[in-house]
């Protein structure tokens, strides 16, 4: 599946294809896979998509003691990688889906749609301070902040220095960002607050150029809501601005930065909450293209029927 999605991303993979929703040692090579390339230690990225929950669950529902075995796998594989992982390693475990009791998934219940996230870094988060991997669940369950599943590919892209992508409308997950080895000097955390200021920001800019390109093509936002989107984010760039002057005069140490700081990130995650609501609750179907099909498959079934009635006369 990954490398169908993106067949020139990979340095190396190890595509394993798997129907068999029986097959409970699915996860065998997958698990493998990673351990060899963590002893290798030479990656930017590894991507590991482990099946045997959602084959186990598919198979005999979640509260089936098989479901139990490979969650209780995962976990032993978890605590195997992050023995493995050195300092500079940020470890992110999330699933893609959630699952019934009957072990179905793709409507749109909760227990289908709501699923966990967690990181973990062994030299800890900016926010949550970590000091040992027995800290790990405690962390998770102290931090119980929903996310979206679209701020996932905004928060990679910052982590791993990336471009985020053209049609991202997520925010940045500040939670997992891992502490920095320049947070030192008089005030250590504006190093943290400035960078979360700079790349709020960056995002930003690309969720305006999408909106702004996506809008030019389409028109389908009222006006009301493009004046309202183009508002926000004059008023996230001018807090951005107020923020780099004060780190260009040396300022961070102000009583004032903390708070305005703050204030620039909160905006530019309003600012990209908005678009995202925006987006999600406009429907982008064309419905007189939608009348037209429908009318053309009714005179196609009519014909069709007729044409039948009269072969069968004749």
């Amino acid at each position: 599946l990954w490398t169908e999605i993106f067949p020139h991303d990979f340095t190396e993979f190890n595509n394993i294809r798997s129907f068999d929703l029986k097959d409970q040692d699915v996860d065998n090579v997958t698990a493998e896979f990673i351990h060899k390339k963590l002893d290798e230690n030479n990656f930017d990225l590894i991507l590991g998509h482990m099946l045997g929950v959602d084959h186990m669950g598919h198979s005999y529902g979640v509260s089936d003691p098989r479901v139990a075995m490979i969650l209780n796998r995962i976990d032993n594989f978890i605590m195997e990688v992050i023995e493995k992982m050195d300092d500079e390693t940020t470890l992110i475990v999330l699933g893609d889906h959630g699952m019934t009791n009957e072990g179905e998934h793709g409507h749109g219940s909760p227990k289908e749609l709501d699923t966990a996230i967690a990181a973990y870094n062994k030299k800890g988060f900016q926010k949550f301070q970590q000091t040992g991997a027995s800290s790990l669940m405690k962390s998770i369950k102290e931090t119980m902040t929903p996310v979206k599943q679209v701020d996932i590919a905004a928060t990679l892209s910052m982590l791993l220095g990336v471009p985020v992508p053209y049609s991202n409308m997520g925010q940045i997950i500040d939670d997992f960002y891992p502490v920095s080895k320049t947070a030192t000097g008089a005030c250590p955390e504006s190093n943290f607050l400035t960078q979360m200021v700079q790349d709020n920001y960056l995002n930003s800019l690309q969720i305006v150029h999408y909106f702004d390109k996506y809008q030019h093509k389409t028109h389908l936002f009222e006006r009301h809501n493009v004046q309202a989107i183009k508002h926000m984010h004059d008023e996230v760039s001018d807090l951005h601005k107020t923020v780099m002057d004060m780190v260009s005069a040396s300022q961070q140490c102000d009583p004032t930065f903390a708070n305005i700081a703050i204030d620039a990130v909160a905006k530019a995650q309003g600012f990209s909450d908005k678009v995202y609501n925006i987006v999600k609750d406009t429907s982008s179907f064309d419905l007189s293209l939608i009348y037209q099909g429908t009318g053309v498959l009714l005179l196609a079934a009519i014909s069709y029927i007729l044409t039948i009635q009269y072969l069968y006369k004749h």
